[in-house]
């Protein structure tokens, strides 16, 4: 599987494949690669009658899709189609969608080399799997695996926030940048846009201030998590139902959510147990790879725990993890279910 560097390249040559398959955890930046790709293949008055979008999710057959490809570009070097979280590479669905896959692996080195036809699919959390479906692909197109190079990811977080606010006509200096990737390194290039967007527009002057980073953007996507969990160990359930409500509102699956309770889980045990070995908060947050400001809070949650409870804790999230994903079973009821048992063992 190739990385993003297969799509730089292409973008600074301005020459493109036929078709690409990207796959990875963060949609925002899927999304970027795409933009950047439009933003270069298409002349910019007509973008709109050149590019296309299919739901990945609500493909029935390939009529559309195929019809959409062999359009010719308007005025234009390319034509785009768009084909975004695509369930035919979701694992488990390799037989439910046979025939789309078997057609697109046929149809696909037909594909006009003035068409750029680009798929998509998301793994919602670090254990999900890409289909098995992927790997037919390789031979047909450029299969990407869209995550930032671990050498190259603080630059490239820090180049796409700068960015950001430049477009809105404010500044920034170094020191509020190493600020916010401290806060969003771990997190998708969406959410972090999400929250740029309400800096900025909070900011009251040229520069964004770290006093309004500190207003504004101390809160972030694990936010929710810990007042779930907290929520948990006051046992009050109708507040705990209420946040797993909000949670399904902002579009998370059980999946996802319960892969960064678990994360949570075992956090909260990694720091108590520093605590109870005479760590220092800043050891601790550099070793858990903890914005220090988040740590902080952690250990006065982590002292609602003993260290049991937490093991206790994470044995039943593994549970229903495996429960969720080996039987047919109303996802959300059981959520409910494991927060019941968390609150006898809390």
């Amino acid at each position: 599987m190739n990385g993003l560097n297969i799509i730089k390249k292409d973008i600074r040559e301005k020459k493109f494949s036929n078709c690409y398959i990207m796959i990875g955890q963060d949609e925002g930046l899927i999304k970027s690669s795409i933009e950047e790709i439009k933003n270069i293949a298409l002349d910019d008055g007509l973008k709109d009658l050149n590019y296309v979008e299919f739901d990945g999710r609500k493909i029935e057959s390939l009529d559309g899709i195929i019809n959409s490809c062999e359009t010719l570009p308007l005025f234009s070097p390319y034509r785009m189609v768009v084909i975004f979280r695509a369930a035919f590479l979701e694992q488990g669905e390799e037989s439910k969608y046979k025939k789309i896959v078997d057609g697109l692996l046929s149809y696909i080195p037909k594909i006009s080399d003035k068409t750029i036809l680009i798929i998509y699919s998301i793994l919602y959390s670090k254990r999900d799997k890409p289909s098995n479906n992927l790997n037919k692909f390789v031979k047909v197109c450029k299969v990407i695996e869209a995550k930032y190079d671990s050498r190259e990811k603080k630059g490239e977080i820090i180049k796409y926030m700068e960015d950001l606010v430049r477009k809105s006509n404010k500044k920034i200096n170094k020191s509020e940048l190493e600020m916010l990737y401290e806060l969003y390194k771990n997190s998708d290039t969406m959410f972090i846009k999400n929250e740029l967007d309400k800096l900025i527009s909070y900011s009251d002057n040229d520069f964004i201030l770290k006093n309004h980073i500190k207003d504004i953007c101390i809160r972030n996507s694990d936010d929710d998590i810990f007042d779930l969990v907290d929520s948990i160990s006051n046992k009050k359930f109708s507040e705990t139902i209420s946040i797993l409500n909000d949670l399904i509102y902002k579009g998370e699956k059980p999946e996802g959510i319960i892969f960064f309770v678990e994360r949570q889980f075992r956090l909260l045990f990694l720091i108590k147990h520093g605590v109870s070995e005479n760590k220092t908060l800043e050891y601790i947050s550099k070793s858990l790879n903890l914005n220090i400001y988040i740590c902080k809070n952690m250990i006065i949650q982590s002292n609602k725990f003993t260290k049991k409870q937490l093991l206790e804790a994470l044995e039943m999230c593994l549970n229903y993890e495996k429960k969720i994903k080996s039987e047919t079973c109303d996802k959300f009821e059981e959520f409910k279910f494991l927060i019941v048992y968390l609150m006898r063992i809390i």
